[in-house]
């Protein structure tokens, strides 16, 4: 069992609530420019400047689960 403050925990709902609102606000202003907002496994490691080859052997050995493969392993 894991026990948390109260406060701990309210301010977790609130960080929650508010990337939730961050998100509806980001939604709404892609589709009214007509934007996807989404992203390959390739330009999210980019991204975030992580080897795709990496994220591949975590996900083959089973602690990472995607819901697609990487493209273009190197």
């Amino acid at each position: 069992m894991i026990k948390v403050e109260s406060g701990s925990f309210a301010a977790l709902v609130r960080s929650y609530k508010k990337s939730l609102n961050m998100l509806a606000v980001l939604q709404h202003i892609c589709e009214d420019n007509c934007v996807e907002l989404s992203m390959l496994p390739d330009e999210v490691c980019e991204l975030i400047n992580l080897d795709p080859a990496e994220i591949e052997k975590q996900r083959l050995s089973g602690r990472l689960r995607l819901r697609g493969s990487i493209q273009n392993v190197a």
